[in-house]
């Protein structure tokens, strides 16, 4: 572990023991060759019979030494660098008998390794191929004992995949993981083989003691996102990385792993004074008006010229000064010719610097917004007051600007917001979890802030992230461009590669953190309100998965605006009720969109409870595990009517059940299964807990099963849906299929014994109407 840079000050704390005796240690066997020579059958390796009916210590001392150490040496003699067994541990300790690992010398033989091959008359083709069959190998073993025993579904493996324990510690098995995950990472780059490359089996091993430690540190929710998308050697660099504390882990306490259940209460919602230099003693708490900028209409305060400026059609600007000590306004004209320049302040509310009650700010936080606006500098900057003495631009900001007291000026804000970003010089992000490290910070450090801030976990910073012509962070020094932490990023990779380090945690770092905006913004202006808007809509849905907001109802409206869409109809919707608010307006975006992939029905989210779209998602926030369904298949359908009834129309292959005698025990028990024969072989359809809760209820409707594909074989499992037809025969060419729940199924060859057989169709292509 110790190849992979920890932020400053933290030592490496993964100790992984050695305990062959040097007789045990790889001798040049060859990495395929070596099982056998030592006695290894292929039932042994997949752990049948006990391992062979070996002991533990000498199952760990095998593995160990083959798949740490023997491929470690045979990726090297591959570009002609003799290792041995030596190099990789640590200096021997006088008092233990236990050798450590240490992977410090792998860098350096990284840049050996790359420079050799490149400037030698090697086939780099066969050099990958034959470093990838030991991968692959690796892979296959540390995935059948080191994955997960749940799917991302929440469903039990499928019957008869259970496997035995692994008696490997897991701190051995973690640096194996390791050290797969940086040699595979390096031979792809100097191979040439980033892109197209066969990486199969995909690696889904996990290090459970990095998990634990991440689980102990953050949100379960977060801990289970980031595992997902990094490497080990993310999860490594992250559990070394700080935590927020005791008070953040408490008010994340009821959390869990698909979904972040901490939420502010507005009503004990407290704003916050600024720190130290800002605050000082008779700090008002709600700053005067100093009055308007250029021709007003006699506003007699800040929120009466708020609702003035947003009444003609601009927006509301934002200019504190500190020599007067007073709040003053100016507008800009959506229509009209003034156009100053503005920046658009994006923060979290739970940061303390909102306020429910008032548009009003301490003091202290007026003043230091303004000098950090003050700081920002780009092209062209115009300064709102054309005065020798000042270059101050002024600001937008929610807090100050979108009134709290007059519901219809709050609905021409919330309309305008994609305006106000768009037509900002800048947007400035403020996050205090960001501003605790400086912008000089190491780029692993500054990315990894920026992964785990509150900004990137909530739903209105995520539009505020890419409407505007530039984004800049907040440090505890200044202020980044995203550009600019770009670039960093780039010329850290570069460097990093030519000095033998190959980190792919900092790719996922990049890709949530930079590259979702740049994406949309830069591909997303020809699917804005018009037909293809789906296909948009698409980009945003799994990208929304760790964003969460307070008021439910606000999800269609935030998407609406990302959209380009016409928000009045969704706000013509009251907030309140939040839950039916939320479902009445994500109904009236599914219907303004129209179009969808086929394979949506396959999506994991909760369902919409709405009859004719309970196949949708009743949210795309907060769900931590996300699978929009669509597999391989490209195919799109459009929302329609069929005999007065709506829904989605798709055509799949699929199963009519039959229940004669009643519903099968294996269905309402402990197994939430069933099985159909299909020519001479059965499918096995496993059920979550909650689609066998409804389906006990419904008796006299007959079920059937909508398959994403027919399995592959035996014992390979596919998405499908479960559901009820109403009639069991087609309508307008269509079977009527209520949707309540995804499911897995899988063939087997023999009738499953725990599992009760039911009637079915033979499975065939249907058009289905999802409703």
């Amino acid at each position: 572990m110790e190849h992979i840079p920890l932020p400053e000050g933290v030592k490496h704390f993964i100790r992984a023991p050695y305990n062959a005796s040097r007789d045990e240690w790889y001798r040049k066997e060859g990495f395929a060759k070596y099982p056998e020579a030592h006695g290894w059958a292929e039932a042994d390796i997949n752990g049948e019979n006990g391992f062979g009916n070996r002991e533990p210590k000498q199952i760990q001392n095998f593995f160990q030494t083959w798949l740490y150490f023997a491929l470690v040496q045979d990726f090297f003699a591959l570009a002609h660098i003799n290792t041995t067994t030596e190099d990789f541990l640590k200096p021997k300790d006088p008092r233990s008998q236990t050798r450590v690992v240490d992977s410090s010398k792998l860098v350096t033989l990284l840049a050996q390794w790359q420079e050799l091959l490149r400037d030698s008359n090697e086939d780099l083709d066969d050099v990958w191929d034959k470093v990838n069959g030991m991968f692959k190998k690796v892979k296959l073993i540390v995935n059948r004992f080191c994955t997960p025993a749940l799917d991302d579904d929440g469903l039990p493996p499928d019957e008869g995949n259970q496997v035995p324990s692994w008696p490997v510690q897991d701190e051995v098995s973690t640096t194996i993981i390791t050290l797969v995950v940086a040699l595979e990472e390096a031979a792809l780059q100097v191979c040439h083989k980033a892109v197209g490359a066969d990486r199969t089996p995909y690696l889904t091993a996990r290090s459970v003691v990095l998990q634990r430690r991440l689980e102990r540190m953050w949100c379960l929710a977060d801990a289970s996102m980031l595992l997902d998308e990094m490497k080990v050697d993310g999860h490594y660099f992250l559990a070394a990385s700080p935590s927020p504390g005791e008070e953040y882990m408490q008010e994340h306490s009821a959390c869990t792993r698909r979904s972040c259940r901490f939420a502010f209460d507005e009503n004990f919602y407290e704003t916050k004074h600024a720190d130290y230099p800002w605050h000082s003693e008779g700090c008002r708490t709600q700053a005067p008006y100093g009055g308007h900028i250029g021709s007003g209409n006699g506003e007699k305060d800040w929120e009466d010229t708020v609702c003035g400026i947003i009444g003609r059609e601009a927006i509301p600007i934002a200019l504190w000064n500190p020599r007067l000590r007073n709040l003053w306004s100016a507008e800009y004209h959506l229509k009209g010719p003034k156009k100053p320049d503005y920046v658009a302040i994006s923060h979290v509310w739970s940061d303390g610097m909102g306020n429910p009650a008032a548009n009003s700010l301490p003091e202290c936080q007026l003043e230091r917004i303004q000098h950090l606006v003050g700081q920002l500098d780009w092209e062209g900057r115009r300064p709102l007051v054309r005065d020798d003495n000042t270059h101050e631009v002024g600001f937008w900001m929610d807090t100050l600007a979108v009134p709290v007291h007059d519901p219809g000026c709050k609905k021409k804000a919330i309309n305008d917001m994609r305006c106000i970003y768009e037509n900002a010089a800048a947007v400035l992000v403020l996050d205090k979890w960001v501003q605790a490290i400086p912008s000089t910070a190491p780029i692993l450090v500054i990315l990894s802030r920026l992964y785990q801030s509150n900004w990137l976990r909530r739903l209105w910073t995520y539009q505020e992230g890419f409407l505007t012509k530039r984004v800049y962070f907040q440090f505890s020094d200044c202020a980044l461009e995203v550009e600019t932490i770009g670039k960093r990023h780039q010329d850290y990779i570069e460097e990093s590669h030519n000095d033998g380090l190959y980190l792919p945690f900092i790719h996922a770092l990049h890709n949530r953190v930079l590259f979702q905006f740049s994406f949309i913004k830069g591909h997303g202006e020809g699917y804005k309100n018009n037909s293809r808007s789906w296909i948009l809509f698409q980009a945003l849905g799994e990208t929304l998965s760790e964003r969460r907001t307070t008021k439910a109802a606000d999800e269609a409206i935030c998407i609406g605006t990302i959209l380009g869409f016409d928000l009045d109809l969704l706000q013509s919707i009251p907030r309140d009720p939040d839950a039916m608010s939320a479902q009445m307006r994500m109904e009236l975006l599914l219907r303004r969109l129209e179009t969808f992939r086929m394979g949506s029905i396959f999506n994991n989210y909760e369902r919409l409870g709405v009859t004719g779209f309970r196949w949708a998602p009743k949210s795309y926030l907060n769900y931590r595990n996300p699978d929009s369904g669509y597999l391989e298949d490209k195919r799109t359908t459009q929302i329609k009517a069929v005999n007065g009834k709506e829904g989605l129309p798709v055509e799949y292959m699929g199963v009519l059940l039959d229940f004669p005698h009643g519903k099968p025990r294996s269905l309402r028990g402990k197994e939430r299964a069933f099985a159909v024969e299909y020519s001479g072989i059965y499918l096995v359809v496993q059920l979550r807990p909650p689609t066998t809760k409804i389906m006990d209820t419904r008796d006299e409707d007959p079920n059937a099963v909508i398959l994403s594909i027919l399995p592959a074989g035996v014992r390979k499992s596919v998405r499908c849906v479960v559901g009820f037809c109403r009639p069991a025969e087609p309508v307008g060419g269509y079977y009527m299929f209520e949707h309540y729940s995804i499911a897995r199924a899988h063939l087997q060859n023999d009738a499953p014994v725990s599992i009760d057989l039911v009637e079915g169709t033979t499975i065939m292509d249907l058009k289905w109407l999802v409703q």
